[in-house]
């Protein structure tokens, strides 16, 4: 995982341009991968849509369950650090440890 996260560029791992525009969000609102449910919710509500209920898929892809801090190599860390550092300061995302 480490040398696949090493080999992206900014425009692979992050999202940022797409919502922003000179660096400020233009959206309406941002959803978070880890407020999901909650957040597909809100956006539904916005728009007049149902309920949408996410599938379950790839639910069981990924073998290993370790904590992203035991699995991540600090070189990958600094990484992405790097290349998502406005996203990490918008949404205050910080690294955490197992």
């Amino acid at each position: 995982m480490n040398k696949f996260l090493l080999s992206l560029s900014r425009e692979q791992l992050s999202n940022w341009n797409k919502y922003t525009i000179n660096g400020e969000i233009v959206m309406d609102f941002v959803g978070l991968y880890e407020n999901l449910e909650d957040d597909l919710t809100i956006i539904s509500k916005k728009l007049n849509l149902p309920n949408l209920n996410l599938p379950e898929t790839k639910n069981k892809a990924r073998v290993n369950h370790e904590h992203y801090s035991r699995v991540l190599s600090s070189e990958t860390r600094a990484h992405i650090e790097n290349l998502c550092a406005l996203e990490i300061a918008c949404f205050g995302y910080h690294w955490a440890e197992a």
